[in-house]
């Protein structure tokens, strides 16, 4: 009974991250389209103001702050793992220094 709980709890973050993961990739996409959209439809009607640049500015702080809360600095290498190993390489060049 156990292993099912444990493997259902399991079933349920692996879906939750899958789904996360999917749900950045779309809005990638959507950005892809709207970019284009907008600089051809600013350029078009008002093209003495370029405001197609907040566009593209806005979408790139947002699907910068998707990219962070989805995947975090985990995937910069800065992981607990990577903190566990730069204490023990600092402490091995102290010993040594000694």
């Amino acid at each position: 009974m156990k292993t099912n709980l444990l493997n259902s709890e399991s079933y349920i973050k692996a879906k939750k991250r899958t789904t996360d993961i999917k749900s950045f990739y779309t809005h990638v996409i959507v950005y892809l389209f709207l970019i284009p959209v907008m600089t051809f439809i600013n350029l078009k009607f008002t093209p003495e103001v370029q405001w197609f640049w907040f566009v593209i500015a806005i979408a790139v702080i947002s699907l910068l702050s998707h990219w962070f809360i989805i995947f975090g600095l985990k995937q910069l290498g800065f992981s607990k793992k990577w903190e566990q190993k730069k204490i023990n390489e600092y402490m091995k060049k102290q010993n040594y220094k000694s």
